[in-house]
């Protein structure tokens, strides 16, 4: 995987960075690699809430987007997580944001911002 992910525990929120490039074709394996391992992180420190900032390069196709989401409950997504996406590439932003749309659809709370602070805020206030 060419995505390593760092991670951060504040006495509120998890704090999770994404970072590295996407490998076309391996986008939906990535990705659900990536978030099994946020799930298993807030399980083991016992956050629910989750600032997840995505510094990956490389589009996620639509439908490998749709697949991952689709796929939290099995890779041990828990209902009452709280995710604070934030990316802060306009692009990407743009690309990411059905993360939002699906997520909400599917019961779980979660929303996508471009700004750190806009995100903690949202985050804490829930």
């Amino acid at each position: 995987m060419s995505i390593a992910i760092k991670h951060k525990v504040f006495k509120d929120f998890l704090r999770v960075e994404f970072k590295g490039k996407r490998t076309p074709g391996e986008e939906l394996e990535e990705g659900i690699a990536a978030w099994k391992q946020v799930a298993d992180m807030a399980r083991n420190t016992n956050l629910n809430r989750i600032m997840v900032v995505s510094r990956v390069k490389g589009r996620l196709p639509a439908e490998s987007a749709f697949n991952i989401t689709q796929s939290l409950d099995i890779i041990g997504w828990q209902v009452d997580f709280i995710i604070a996406g934030v990316v802060p590439d306009k692009i990407a932003f743009t690309n990411l944001s059905i993360f939002e749309t699906i997520m909400q659809n599917l019961g779980y709370e979660g929303k996508i911002f471009e700004q750190e602070g806009d995100a903690k805020k949202w985050l804490l206030s829930i």
